[in-house]
């Protein structure tokens, strides 16, 4: 396969997002990104930006970060933001007016980045190799695009690490497992470490973001009723119509009794590509 040199397209992806059970669209996305505002700002720490960086938004959604990032680059940076979902292109394209022109969207495949080898100071993706069959061949890329010495960063969930408080403990376990083994990759962070070290960058660390809901509507729209499993389960036969009912009914009391949690961790992984300059990390 040719890569393109780097310049916009709007070519489609070879992969499009259809029959993905972890698709959300750009509203989620954009309630998603106010619950882990935190973890954005870390991921741009990691990132060490700087002004005249070349940086791949991988998974760029509606371009919400691609932005904030652009303003780190400064104007005689770039920032290339890709995403194999046309819609969320769309979204990114359609708020252009918010973002200044080195800032370029485009339909692509993680899995086949169109642009050469050694192209970007800084990649980054930010929960989206759970949405991937392949997540070894994404974070190749990634390294493949990178230059030597440049830096990437990329964070996804563990889908087993959600915890919710619950009087009905078997049908939450039941529950998360149904999750994590539904969505195509659902257990994505805990391979991070491995994946990076896999293809070869060095200076490989984790970190653990931990995410707490208290509010029962906030994680309504933000979390595992989000994806509708508690009904895709029902119609699996993991669970019973019944017993999903007395979960559901335990947890919107517990919001209105200001009592409700639950809690689930991002894991952050941080390498670098060998060779280069690779200047001395300040924490």
């Amino acid at each position: 396969m040719s890569h393109a040199t780097m310049n916009p397209t709007d070519t489609v992806a070879p992969h499009g997002p259809g029959g993905n059970p972890g698709t959300i669209g750009a509203d989620d996305v954009r309630r998603l990104a106010v619950l882990t505002s935190g973890l954005k700002r870390r991921i741009r720490s990691l990132l060490e930006l700087s002004l005249g960086q070349r940086v791949l938004d991988a998974g760029c959604g509606p371009g919400l970060d691609a932005v904030v990032v652009a303003d780190r680059v400064g104007p005689g940076g770039r920032v290339i933001g890709i995403d194999y979902d046309a819609s969320m292109i769309r979204e990114a394209m359609a708020s252009g007016h918010r973002a200044p022109a080195r800032v370029w969207y485009q339909v692509a495949d993680a899995a086949a980045i169109p642009y050469g080898p050694d192209t970007f100071d800084r990649c980054y993706s930010e929960r989206v190799l759970q949405h991937t069959g392949n997540a070894a061949a994404v974070v190749a890329e990634l390294v493949r695009v990178t230059k030597p010495g440049g830096v990437l960063v990329v964070a996804d969930t563990d889908w087993a690490t959600l915890s919710i408080d619950t009087c009905e403990p078997a049908v939450e376990r039941a529950l998360v497992r149904f999750a994590g083994e539904t969505i195509r990759n659902g257990f994505a962070g805990r391979q991070l470490r491995r994946l990076m070290k896999s293809a070869g960058l060095t200076d490989v660390a984790i970190e653990l973001w931990p995410i707490a809901w208290t509010d029962y509507e906030s994680f309504r729209a933000t979390s595992l009723l989000l994806l509708d499993m508690g009904r895709r389960s029902v119609r699996a036969g993991v669970i019973s119509d019944a017993a999903l009912d007395r979960f559901e009914t335990g947890l919107a009391d517990a919001g209105r009794r200001g009592v409700f949690f639950a809690s689930s961790v991002v894991i952050v992984a941080r390498g670098r590509k060998s060779g280069g300059y690779a200047p001395q990390a300040i924490e």
